[in-house]
């Protein structure tokens, strides 16, 4: 939903605001990922007004909401920083998300969402090889900018999937963009 990654903005952001934060910063990341998600969240915020998100993820959540189907967000982020992105956008019936004790990614997301919504009960929108956990629950996976080799992945697997946006394959300006340095 969102060109690049949530938490490294947040810790980009912690560290410019305040180099001397990598100390805690670090403390954070050797007790456990979840936690480490948690802290940047609380004290290194995401404006979610300024996130870059992705157009055709917006059309086809707004084209999903519309038509009556339940929007989740479910995202491996941080509760606090999901139900900031979720609240601006205003389109989520509900946020699944880390909560500082279970980082919500991969095999964790697709329990979280196959304990709501059953096996094959939902659709989910991804791109990373961590996403391939939550695919093999869904009934159909829908590929943002995947990352190499995850889409010969998934059809490898016999999944029913979509690709709804290849988008530009030059790692650098991934990088650039998600970095942001013209704001």
């Amino acid at each position: 939903m969102v060109h690049g990654d949530t938490l490294l903005e947040s810790t980009l952001g912690c560290l410019k605001a305040k180099p001397w934060s990598i100390i805690r910063l670090i403390g954070w990341a050797r007790k456990s990922r979840a936690l480490y998600k948690e802290r940047v969240a609380q004290n290194c915020p995401v404006e979610p007004e300024h996130l870059p998100y992705n157009p055709k993820i917006l059309e086809l959540m707004l084209a999903e909401k519309e038509s009556g189907r339940r929007l989740v967000l479910a995202t491996g982020s941080d509760k606090l920083t999901a139900r900031k992105v979720a609240g601006h956008l205003g389109c989520f019936d509900e946020v699944v998300a880390s909560d500082g004790k279970r980082n919500l990614s991969g095999s964790n997301k697709r329990l979280a969402l196959e304990e709501r919504f059953g096996k094959n009960g939902f659709d989910y929108v991804g791109n990373s090889r961590a996403d391939l956990a939550v695919w093999r629950g869904c009934r159909r996976a829908y590929l943002v900018r995947p990352e190499p080799g995850v889409e010969r992945q998934v059809r490898s697997e016999g999944l029913d999937y979509e690709v709804l946006d290849t988008g530009p394959q030059d790692q650098w300006r991934l990088l650039i963009k998600a970095m942001r340095p013209w704001q």
